[in-house]
């Protein structure tokens, strides 16, 4: 089983798979952006491979964990990203965590932050339907809109009010999707905004990203510039407030900042695909390469803990099963007889059993609804029996026998 897959999209897989509308300087920092990370975690030891998200062979059930990175299509594609997004997660274990991806996809997270007491830009909503910009920001002068679901700068745009066409560009975008608006702070001309990199929770480094003449859109998809900038102990406690706000812990994430009555207040978290900056921060590939081999190696532990305490009578069936169900361990079908298989140790790591519990179609719906994941292909023999696969990922595990795995699905058919 493979490890990882880094995920971008199909426009940066490689360089003759990108269209003609990506310059090449563009395409070469991401995949030199991307070949850091992944070279980092191969020295880590690890099995990896780099392909577009949608790439049919990301859900073949394959991999232990999928990687976000350069997926930075999926807001233009978002009911058949959404649609993937869901699969993928019953699929295999998502770096950031599947909770932390829901919740920052949509930028309501900052209400959330702010009421954790992280300070962030003053920030107003207006769900879609028919809304007066005017009223909406009250009180502010000029103003930055754009989208709920959105990534480098679409459709985000700067209004002095009073504008009328200001105003019928932001009714059309609300007629069509949730918008927020914001003060717009001049600080983002004057000094640019600041990005953290935070990674396995401590500050790794961090840039500063200048608009270009007659533009307040920082990214460089508008023209703008990055620099080395070192994070002032102010901008460096505000990122880690932000992700100590988070829940789980983010093995990776950008805050994004500019200065609000001379303190750092943020824009945005970035949790999903944030561009990293790596090549500003000399150990950044290897932080993340080391997160993610820590949360693989900790997904091991705790299974390995919860079968041997199972199996000496010390757990619970059902809350074991609970939390197996919780977390997204690899689940395979197999036909043929009982195997189990050996390490370099000669320790058992893989066992396959026979189970006629799931010779019943029914009770492996019954099965796959309590988990609410689909994590595996179900497979029947002659309609008479299946195997179950636990591969605890090269782990020096003892195998389950056959009655508890019978005992432990009976509970949950």
């Amino acid at each position: 089983m493979l490890d990882v897959i880094v995920l971008t999209e199909a426009r940066y897989v490689s360089r003759d798979s990108a269209p003609a509308t990506v310059p090449d300087w563009y395409l070469e920092q991401v995949l030199r952006e991307d070949a850091r990370v992944v070279d980092a975690l191969r020295a880590r030891g690890l099995s990896v491979e780099r392909r577009a998200w949608d790439d049919p062979a990301v859900l073949s059930g394959r991999v232990r964990s999928l990687l976000f990175r350069t997926t930075w299509d999926y807001f233009e594609r978002w009911p058949e990203f959404s649609a993937w997004l869901e699969v993928a997660a019953e699929r295999a274990e998502l770096l950031n965590p599947e909770a932390l991806i829901h919740w920052n996809l949509d930028k309501h997270y900052l209400e959330d932050l702010d009421g954790q007491g992280v300070t962030v830009v003053p920030t107003r909503w207006a769900s879609r339907g028919v809304h007066d910009l005017e009223a909406l920001a009250s009180g502010w002068d000029e103003v930055v809109v754009k989208p709920a679901i959105s990534g480098a700068g679409r459709d985000t745009f700067r209004v002095r009010l009073p504008d009328r066409e200001g105003e019928s560009r932001f009714r059309r975008l609300v007629e069509a999707e949730d918008v927020l608006v914001q003060p717009f702070l001049p600080a983002i001309l004057s000094e640019g905004e600041v990005s953290v990199v935070v990674i396995g929770g401590a500050v790794t480094h961090a840039v500063r990203k200048v608009a270009a003449a007659g533009e307040f859109r920082v990214q460089d998809d508008h023209g703008g510039t990055v620099q080395a900038h070192v994070p002032t102990p102010a901008e460096a406690a505000l990122a880690k407030a932000a992700v100590a706000a988070c829940d789980p812990c983010p093995l990776y994430a950008r805050v994004d900042m500019v200065s609000m009555d001379g303190e750092p207040a943020i824009m945005e978290l970035e949790l999903v695909e944030p561009e990293l900056f790596f090549r500003f921060g000399e150990h950044a590939g290897d932080a993340l390469a080391k997160a993610v081999e820590a949360t693989l190696e900790a997904s091991t532990a705790w299974l390995v803990e919860q079968v041997h305490s199972l199996r000496a009578g010390e757990a619970d069936a059902d809350a074991f099963a609970h939390a197996f169900a919780m977390r997204r361990w690899w689940l395979g079908w197999s036909e043929g007889e009982p195997v189990f298989e050996y390490d370099s140790e000669g320790n058992e790591f893989l066992a396959v059993f026979s189970n006629p519990l799931f010779a019943d179609a029914a009770r492996c719906d019954a099965f796959r609804r309590w988990t609410g994941r689909q994590i595996a292909e179900w497979l029947f023999a002659d309609g008479q029996e299946s195997h179950l696969v636990l591969d605890f990922a090269q782990a020096h595990a003892t195998h389950l026998f056959a009655d508890q795995v019978q005992a432990l699905f009976a509970r949950l058919a």
